[in-house]
């Protein structure tokens, strides 16, 4: 079947101009380069991979062409445009000499920002990202010192630079001795191919969504990663990214200390000023070995839930596993969005920008999600959505946060549209139980992640579910779906009773965010549904007290009595020795959840005070009331904001 193809393309390089045959021979050769140069990163820093095993090494190399690829491109588009623009362009040696400068130029740069990080690597264990943009005057100030410290780095980018411009230009001259010959339709043709070509290269493929930086980490060893991306990548991708600010509200020791009356527990210790929400776990007690699922339900609001709202529910399976564990009825979602959702709940760090950390430079910061702390206790990492890979950047962020094992759309077996709802992916009952089985083989423990789909538009119902999820009058699809949904994943837990390592798991079900909320009434746009249900750990209990998605993460890490550095950015739902916040972006406001009142506030000034649980649409400001209260509300925000935004934005998550 390959030959036909395979023979045209034979024809069509034959036939090809003498200049798209030396774009693709030049990209080969520096394809080989970048390969060695990602060798010599290696070998610099063998330190940082004595404890990973040489398969991943191996992966590392290949996945890393892609990257490879996607970077030289990006640098070398425009002098491959210029010289293979059709017509006589070439009979002008001013032509041919701007084009042959301006690809030393770019080619130069990727060599010395790749060397660079030879030295820059073992410093901040990550590769060069936006410092080229954001420090360029200290940079050069520093050039002198740098070069002669460094100065067999150098001497090895001296001699590569003039290795590199002598041999491209004896190639680049050779290539012109040959006569050209060929017709102007099919030099249109070969600039088309090739700007087919640079797409798909730039993209790093015909996958969902363009590669990112993320995508490079597929092993639970952050330096892998870094080994298989180059710096060219890195930089000049952060140039596309947004930078994600930090906001200076507070001075920074006041910060310090509110921070750590937050978010610190009886058993831990901030360890460094410099990160605030950094601190080190010592349990008194022994850690326990139980599993860990969460499942995170699209769109499930919590209004629409009977245990939490009292109305008419949609979600019975939901409301009779609620009695036997701890429910939260007063738990607000971290923004408002999936891609929001899953930067909170797997590494405690909210959404208080308007953009999701997922796609920003931000992305590359040092954050140490949960599973790459229960990789460290042996436990099994997976990632489960059923949608296809590298939707909403799940894929790679997943990954980040140490969950090795992703599943998506294409690994579900016998794919049919009986299981696909024909937007999305796999419909939330078939991919369920096939999470389930999956877990079956981990061993244990395992640690495993289950994002839900069906409960979205365009909110599919295989046939033969009909007759079970029936048609209710008034009700909406989407509430059709939500018991859909509720249904699945009683099924779900129905085959996980069955199973032996059910009874030393411990579920977390709670929904990313919120959908037909009144969106005048800031709470409910936020409120979610959060259990907690583990028998042999957590009595049945309903816990009024505000919590958010960043709290999932310190919670469980409290339930499994894990003696470990962590820096999330909540609390413990189960620590109630002091009094519990929750924090939001609603448009350009801000706001702060106490038990029973709402601070809204723009960073500039209050726009009211409100007792939420009564007051839901914030009709009676209570500001003049209470003015002492708003005053601490409004520290505590500040300071809230201002910890979190200069953590991100200056990488002092976690070290």
């Amino acid at each position: 079947m390959l030959q036909k193809p395979l023979y045209y393309t034979k024809r069509f390089f034959r036939a090809a101009p003498g200049p798209f045959r030396d774009s693709i021979a030049a990209l080969g050769i520096l394809m080989l380069l970048y390969s060695l140069l990602r060798l010599g990163f290696y070998l610099v820093n063998l330190d940082f991979f004595t404890d990973v095993s040489s398969s991943e090494i191996i992966a590392a190399f290949w996945h890393g062409l892609r990257f490879d690829l996607s970077a030289l491109i990006l640098v070398n588009v425009p002098p491959l445009l210029l010289y293979n623009l059709p017509g006589n362009l070439f009979r002008w040696k001013w032509y041919r000499a701007v084009v042959f400068v301006f690809f030393c130029l770019v080619n130069i740069i990727g060599l010395l920002l790749n060397l660079a990080d030879y030295g820059y690597f073992p410093m901040i264990q990550r590769r060069l990202l936006y410092e080229p943009y954001t420090m360029l005057p200290d940079l050069v100030r520093m050039a002198p010192g740098v070069l002669i410290r460094y100065w067999p780095l150098t001497l090895v980018f001296v001699l590569l630079s003039s290795a590199f411009v002598v041999g491209f230009a004896r190639l680049f001259a050779r290539m012109h001795r040959i006569p050209e010959n060929t017709g102007w339709k099919i030099r249109l043709v070969s600039l088309t191919v090739l700007i087919v070509f640079s797409v798909i290269g730039i993209r790093g493929g015909l996958q969902l969504k363009p590669i990112r930086q993320a995508n490079a980490f597929f092993s639970p060893h952050l330096s892998v990663g870094y080994l298989c991306l180059n710096s060219t990548y890195t930089v000049f991708r952060s140039l596309f990214q947004k930078k994600l600010p930090g906001i200076h509200l507070l001075p920074e020791a006041e910060v310090r200390r509110v921070i750590a009356r937050m978010v610190r527990q009886a058993d831990e210790t901030m360890i460094d000023s410099q990160y605030v929400f950094l601190r080190e776990k010592e349990p008194v007690e022994s850690p326990r070995r139980f599993n860990v699922v969460v499942f995170i339900m699209e769109n499930w609001t919590a209004e629409y839930i009977s245990a939490i709202s009292g109305r008419p529910t949609v979600t019975p399976f939901f409301d009779s596993l609620a009695t036997g564990g701890a429910l939260f009825t007063n738990f607000l979602a971290d923004g408002r969005r999936s891609i929001e959702a899953v930067p909170s709940v797997l590494a405690s760090v909210p959404g208080l920008y308007d953009v999701s950390i997922i796609g920003s430079k931000a992305e590359m910061d040092k954050f140490r999600g949960l599973g790459s702390i229960l990789l460290q206790y042996g436990y099994t990492t997976s990632f489960h959505h059923g949608a296809r890979t590298g939707s909403m950047g799940f894929d790679g962020f997943a990954r980040l946060a140490g969950f090795t094992n992703y599943y998506g759309r294409e690994d579900f077996p016998d794919i049919s549209d009986s299981v696909d709802d024909g937007m999305w992916g796999i419909i939330d009952e078939p991919f369920f139980l096939d999470a389930g089985r999956r877990m079956d083989d981990f061993g244990t423990p395992f640690c495993a992640v289950v994002f839900s789909l069906s409960s979205h538009d365009p909110y599919y119902i295989p046939a033969h579910r009909q007759q079970v999820i029936p048609r209710v009058p008034g009700e909406s699809e989407f509430a059709r779906s939500m018991r859909y949904s509720d249904f699945s994943l009683g099924r779900f837990f129905r085959y996980a009773r069955s199973k032996p390592w059910f009874d030393s798991t411990i579920f977390v079900i709670t929904g990313d965010h919120t959908l037909f909320t009144a969106r005048n009434n800031m709470y409910s746009s936020f409120h979610v549904p959060c259990l907690i249900y583990c028998p042999a750990l957590v009595p049945p209990q309903v816990i009024s007290k505000v919590g958010q998605h960043v709290d999932i993460l310190p919670t469980i890490l409290d339930l499994l009595r894990l003696p470990v550095r962590h820096a999330s950015m909540g609390r413990s739902l189960f620590d109630n020795d002091r009094p519990r916040y929750a924090f939001e972006k609603y448009g350009p406001e801000y706001a702060v959840f106490s038990d029973r009142f709402v601070l809204v506030n723009n960073l500039e000034r209050d726009a009211g005070l409100f007792a939420y649980q009564e007051d839901p649409f914030y009709r009676h400001n209570l500001l003049e009331q209470y003015p002492d209260r708003a005053g601490a509300l409004r520290r505590i925000l500040f300071a809230y904001v201002q910890a979190v935004t200069t953590a991100i934005a200056k990488d002092r998550v976690y070290r």
